[in-house]
């Protein structure tokens, strides 16, 4: 499998992603196993501070995934996996 094709899953505690590919393939943030179960439960648990360019994503557990560079619009479900 080359590397275009290979998916990435991050499993969190605190990741600073600053190469995330939002609207593209390849990358996946994983919360399988945390509070986040859906897409939908994504906005509720997500903050985005304008002067740094990051949404920072956090469940109920402190598992932080800090998006650099990525606003909250460009999010997607296909960008996450949940179970």
């Amino acid at each position: 499998m080359d590397m275009e094709s290979k998916e990435r899953n991050y499993r969190i505690r605190y990741l600073n992603v600053q190469d995330f590919n939002a609207g593209g393939t390849n990358d996946v943030l994983n919360f399988a196993g945390t509070s986040l179960h859906s897409f939908a439960d994504v906005p509720a648990a997500s903050f985005y501070s304008a002067d740094i360019n990051t949404t920072i994503i956090t469940d109920a557990a402190g598992n932080a995934a800090w998006l650099i560079g990525i606003a909250p619009g460009q999010l997607d479900a296909s960008m996450f996996r949940f179970s």
